[in-house]
């Protein structure tokens, strides 16, 4: 990303990420470009930017990833990449894949099962290929409860939010059940309790302002989609800009 933000310390969280097809470490290069998110000439906090991670183990990778010297054939492969992109179904196209499947099977199948069959027929382009669904069909599974168009629910499938995440996920949950029940969704009221310990921040505490920071993340997500059902946007962007202030404080404090 061509990020130029006033950013003195970046903190990787993990080292690794998913790029459209499979979960895998970031490489050396990949964490050098992070990395020099920190500390830019001419910036707010100076040319020296600080890099830290949750973990020894990844510490010790990103030194050696930051000690090294880009090379030129290294390069090469940067510049001489043509990177295929990745695609999912629009919502409407998921509609219709719907209604066409229902009118030849004769029954409606579980909305998991209907994003599945259509990943696995959908060609592409050699340009592009099928973004994994496997988060998507988990997203799904754990959704079957809520009643809602296939296209709309597809929609509440790719929000920024993992199944995983129980908190995020518990609150997008909520989401989906309130739309489809009356079709307004509020925002919930954001609880910042204070670090319990006296000696410093916890980790624990961090986790749980950045699970609060992922609830409003997605609540601005799905607003975008929805405008006329998520309306308390602005009350979202204030939590956000709060859980934020409270993460970069938390971040100041030892852990």
């Amino acid at each position: 990303m061509g990020l130029n933000l006033q950013i003195r310390r970046v903190v990787f969280r993990t080292l690794r990420k998913f790029d459209g097809e499979v979960t895998r470490r970031l490489t050396p290069p990949e964490i050098r470009q992070i990395s020099g998110r920190a500390g830019r000439f001419g910036g707010r906090y100076g040319e020296l930017g600080l890099v830290a991670c949750f973990t020894a183990e990844d510490c010790a990778v990103v030194r050696e990833a930051l000690a090294e010297d880009m090379t030129k054939s290294e390069a090469k492969v940067q510049v001489g990449a043509f990177p295929r992109a990745a695609l999912l179904p629009l919502p409407e196209q998921l509609e219709a894949f719907s209604h066409a499947l229902e009118a030849d099977l004769g029954k409606l199948l579980p909305f998991a099962a209907l994003v599945e069959r259509f990943m696995s027929i959908a060609e592409v382009s050699p340009l592009y290929f099928l973004a994994q669904s496997r988060s998507l069909v988990e997203v799904a599974r754990a959704l079957a409860d809520v009643r809602l168009p296939p296209g709309e629910k597809f929609t509440f499938c790719q929000a920024p939010i993992s199944s995983t995440d129980l908190v995020a996920f518990t609150a997008l949950h909520g989401f989906a059940r309130d739309y489809a029940a009356s079709g307004f969704v509020g925002f919930p009221r954001v609880r910042l309790a204070e670090p319990c310990s006296e000696s410093g921040v916890t980790a624990r505490h961090v986790l749980e302002l950045e699970g609060l920071h992922k609830v409003c993340e997605a609540y601005l997500w799905l607003a975008s989609r929805f405008p006329t059902a998520f309306l308390d946007g602005d009350a979202a962007q204030e939590a956000r800009q709060e859980v934020a202030a409270r993460i970069a404080e938390s971040l100041r404090r030892p852990l």
